[in-house]
């Protein structure tokens, strides 16, 4: 093969292999802010739940602010908590409350936080758990959104971090689908035992016509 040849091949090599590792790298390093779990179902009316604000690949977090609305005709939000992950570097917080009530509006609440590091610290990198919201189901319903918005991130700067965010959702089940599911599991456990009997059965006399052919 010719010197040109060599070189050519080898350039094409790294063309096409400088963008995948470009796009694996800017995926790795991207930034999310999300609810954990991102959906879930709660058992029946009056029960508590609890909802994670979570941050993902982040470097050099030293405060956040953000809105959760949520629907107040199925659920009340009655705490806000702040997650361990901006104490994680070991420096102090502080967290503080905004607002959080159930009547935003005629049908949607609103959690609304922000919590930075206090004192010359260099940030924290990494995940973890911003804030924990906890609410309370009060009626039934169908898959009920849990929206981020305004989320803020920055570092030491007051520079802001680039993130993408992800809702959430709640759905709250009638009483009488869990009895429902129990009833169908007992019944099925049921039907199991006798097709098990009814197997052993035949099986047993299966073996006694077998043993009396055998005899004659």
């Amino acid at each position: 093969m010719k010197l040109g040849e060599v070189f050519m091949y080898s350039a094409l090599i790294v063309f096409l292999t400088l963008p995948f590792g470009a796009l694996a790298t800017v995926y790795a390093e991207s930034t999310r802010v999300f609810l954990d779990p991102a959906s879930q179902i709660v058992g029946a009316v009056g029960d508590s739940y609890t909802v994670n604000v979570s941050i993902s690949d982040v470097s050099s977090l030293y405060g956040y602010e953000l809105k959760l609305y949520y629907n107040s005709t199925l659920m009340n939000g009655t705490q806000a908590i702040e997650g361990p992950f901006l104490k994680s570097g070991g420096g102090q917080t502080f967290f503080y409350t905004v607002n959080f009530t159930d009547n935003y509006n005629s049908t949607h609440g609103l959690l609304y936080i922000a919590c930075t590091l206090t004192g010359n610290l260099s940030g924290v990198s990494g995940s973890g758990v911003l804030a924990t919201a906890k609410f309370e189901a009060l009626a039934l319903g169908n898959s009920s959104l849990l929206h981020l918005a305004d989320v803020k991130a920055s570092d030491p700067n007051s520079s802001a971090i680039s993130h993408e965010d992800s809702d959430g959702s709640v759905t709250v089940l009638p009483e009488f689908t869990s009895l429902f599911a129990a009833l169908t599991l007992i019944i099925a456990s049921v039907f199991a035992i006798l097709l098990e009997k009814r197997a052993v059965r035949k099986s047993r006399i299966s073996n006694r016509s077998n043993t009396e052919t055998f005899r004659l």
